[in-house]
């Protein structure tokens, strides 16, 4: 049996953190990218029925900031690390087998930390934002044994506004979607 009601199950995965950015900057144009990410990540789940749990995500990410195509040409505008602490409701189908496919619906809570400006830039301020994360994913239960193979892909749609300065040039970003795809892979433990 996957799962059963009043079960916790805590999860470790590597992480691949694929923002599907969009949005241009001002005065210089262009638009923003923000780089791929590889990074462990633990969760906790707990099941209130054999089908219906709550899941909740913790990691940590460092991504890069380019600024593309600028009437400056390509800017590295630095680097920046970032905690999106996520919670989502999952229903587990056919939870009474070995394999339980869920889907889950959420929020997600992104907290940007420690940037620091890349080489022509003074300063980088991403503001925190909040979004809806979606999920899709499968929990394979080995068998006579507490431990589950686990593969996820969440859609987390968050809009930071971001700001830089450089040589006393404010540059802010315009219609910044963020949107990361967030793909899991890795082994829990049921208790």
């Amino acid at each position: 049996m996957a799962h059963e009601e009043g079960e916790f199950l805590v999860r470790i995965r590597g992480l691949v953190v694929m923002p599907d950015e969009s949005g241009s900057l001002s005065p210089i144009g262009g638009s923003i990218r923000v780089s791929t990410s590889y990074t462990p990540e633990i969760d906790f789940s707990y099941f209130f029925t054999d089908a219906i749990a709550v899941e909740l995500i913790a990691a940590v990410s460092k991504h890069s900031v380019k600024a593309n195509n600028t009437a400056l040409g390509n800017v590295d505008l630095g680097n920046t690390w970032v905690l999106p602490p996520t919670l989502l409701a999952q229903y587990h189908f056919f939870s009474d087998t070995m394999v339980s496919p869920y889907v889950g619906v959420g929020l997600n809570y992104t907290i940007f930390f420690d940037e620091s400006g890349g080489p022509v830039v003074d300063s980088l301020s991403i503001d925190d934002a909040i979004g809806p994360a979606f999920q899709l994913g499968f929990d394979f239960q080995f068998p006579d044994s507490n431990f589950v193979f686990n593969a996820d892909a969440k859609y987390i749609m968050i809009s930071p506004d971001a700001t830089a300065h450089a040589g006393g040039v404010k540059i802010d970003s315009r219609n910044f979607d963020l949107n990361p795809w967030v793909f899991g892979f890795g082994f829990g433990y049921k208790f």
